[in-house]
């Protein structure tokens, strides 16, 4: 009597222990409830030997303190704490099953599996327990990491599967050592095998669904920060081409000032032209949204070093609360796009303005001939649609804020709008700066 008392001390003190360990975060308190929890454990073990009651009824009620015990001491989600709650008593009732039978094969002979444990009682109590401690220890290390990545009906279908896989080893267990009615439960273990069988077709089809859309997401990230580490180098290099520029620029009214020294034809050339650029210049762009400023003061010196004519309709009141990181690769790339693929005309309008919760980029730019399809996706020769990176990441940052592209021909113009919902409306910005 006290072996068995003792026994159930430890096994309650594993149990507890083991949920506990499986939870990388706990609550205020958590241990006081790991004590309540264990004398809970401890206490209803100890009256089921003595009463005997059914084992459905004792997986029912150890589950439902388990699952108590893991709401009052952490925060995870519900179906994640059920799988938690479903693990010690599926565990055992597995590893017991396997080490019953095992034990059998082994020893049995002419004798029943009540006279063997009578026999062997204390060495296979104590090589059970230790089985357990192992089993748990692997789980803990497995298991800790891995479990809380699994969406809400991932763990739904797993605390099913771990059902079924505790009801299959007990009638396998009840079959093989000829406890109860074998029929019946040789009946249930053809059922719950299949049912087995049809919940870990659909887990792996889940989890799979859920890896390819992680991969996908990946995907997009290193697209868009590859493509935000060439549009940086790119835009570097042309603003050390405009420093220099500008240094140029002194030297020619450097040149020009000095009316004592005659200057060659070739000089005379090259201040015309510069005269000619000068008076195409204009003042930089001064909006809300820094990042806006410095694209558009880059790239509309690059359309004037091309002798491309960019206009560009400002409408910006405040800022809309877009990653700097997004906005800048989303109007880089719609400018690199309008730019090399400029037609004869060399004209590109610009207009960004807000529509209530939107945020509206347009660019019109001259082409030559038909460059989209009866879909409206742009085309390259022998009808092949182009999907280039720029293409793909403003794609990528529409569908980030839940907003869409529109293309469009009209005539010898393309026309893309791309519309991107805010993050933070002005009506919030409004309302928060109101309650400071």
């Amino acid at each position: 009597m006290i072996f068995d008392l003792v026994v159930n001390l430890f096994e309650s003190v594993l149990f507890i222990y083991f949920l506990y360990s499986l939870s990388k975060t706990h609550k205020q308190n958590a241990v006081l409830y790991s004590w309540i929890a264990i004398i809970a454990n401890f206490t209803i073990i100890s009256t089921i030997n003595i009463f005997s009651p059914s084992e459905s009824l004792l997986f029912i009620v150890f589950v439902l303190i388990y699952f108590l015990y893991l709401s009052a001491t952490t925060d995870l989600q519900k179906p994640l704490l059920l799988v938690y709650a479903l693990l010690p008593m599926s565990v055992a009732a597995v590893t017991n099953s396997v080490f019953d039978i095992s034990f059998i094969l082994l020893f049995g002979k002419e004798r029943s599996f009540l006279e063997l444990l009578n026999l062997y009682g204390v060495p296979t109590t104590i090589i059970v327990q230790l089985i357990h401690v192992i089993c748990f220890y692997c789980l803990t290390k497995l298991l800790r990491s891995r479990l809380p990545k699994l969406s809400d009906k991932e763990c739904i279908i797993l605390s099913l599967l771990l059902l079924t896989a505790c009801a299959v080893s007990t009638c396998l267990e009840t079959v093989y050592l000829d406890y109860e009615n074998t029929k019946t439960y040789l009946a249930i273990g053809v059922y719950c095998s299949s049912a087995f069988i049809i919940l870990i077709a659909v887990l792996f089809n889940l989890i799979y669904a859920r890896i390819s859309l992680e991969n996908k997401l990946n995907l997009e990230n290193t697209i868009l920060k590859t493509q935000l580490s060439s549009n940086e180098q790119i835009l570097k290099a042309q603003q050390n081409i405009h420093s220099l520029r500008h240094d140029i620029k002194h030297l020619i009214t450097l040149l020009k000032e000095n009316n004592n020294q005659p200057m060659s034809d070739e000089i005379k050339d090259v201040i015309k032209k510069y005269d000619t650029v000068k008076e195409k210049r204009f003042d930089h762009f001064n909006t809300a949204i820094p990042a806006v400023n410095y694209v558009l003061n880059v790239k509309r010196e690059e359309a004037i070093e091309k002798g491309i004519d960019l206009k560009c309709t400002l409408n910006i009141t405040h800022d809309p609360g877009f990653e700097t990181e997004d906005l800048f690769l989303l109007l880089s790339n719609l400018l690199d796009n309008a730019i090399k693929h400029i037609g004869f005309n060399k004209r590109i309008d610009l207009e960004i303005k807000e529509i209530e919760e939107l945020f509206c980029i347009t660019i019109t730019n001259s082409v030559n001939g038909q460059v989209l399809d009866e879909n409206n996706e742009f085309i390259v020769k022998g009808g092949s649609k182009e999907h280039g990176f720029g293409l793909k990441t403003i794609e990528l940052l529409a569908n980030k804020y839940d907003g869409y592209i529109s293309c469009r021909q009209i005539g010898g113009d393309v026309v893309v709008t791309v519309y991107l919902n805010e993050p933070f409306p002005q009506i919030e910005q409004e309302n928060a700066e109101d309650s400071k």
